[in-house]
């Protein structure tokens, strides 16, 4: 695979297997820290582009599995960074095609939890959108 389509960027896998991310080819990003990272964090990126079009979805960018996709300058690797839900070989396989990449280092990160990986998100997320509803 060319390095004319290699992205980074942030991702989710929505219900129904369907990923949605923001991408930017890492050439054109600015490193930090020894990393190429786009500057949109998670909670910006589902309120203002994933639920505006997917309104049937739960209202809280955490009920879903999410990861990102980094560039490291010193080695030039691509390292995904993602909830452990997203590490099975399918997963990983889209996740890949999605950023135009033939290879990663895979991480999992505490810090991207979903509904499936934390029973107590999962019950508060849902109390808090059933409350939501019926108002």
């Amino acid at each position: 695979m060319g390095t004319l389509k290699q992205k980074i960027g942030i991702f989710y896998r929505l219900p129904g297997k369907r990923y949605v991310a923001k991408k930017a080819d890492y050439r054109t990003v600015e490193p930090g820290n020894g990393f190429s990272d786009i500057p949109t964090g998670h909670l910006e990126f589902f309120e203002k582009e994933v639920y505006p079009k997917t309104p049937e979805l739960v209202d809280d960018y955490a009920y879903y599995p999410r990861g990102r996709v980094l560039y490291r300058e010193k080695d030039g690797r691509f390292i995904v960074y993602a909830d452990r839900c997203l590490m099975a070989k399918d997963d990983k396989e889209v996740i890949l095609r999605l950023f135009g990449l033939s290879r990663a280092a895979w991480k999992r990160d505490e810090q991207y939890q979903c509904s499936g990986c934390n029973k107590e998100l999962k019950r508060t997320i849902e109390t808090a959108e059933s409350l939501r509803k019926k108002n």
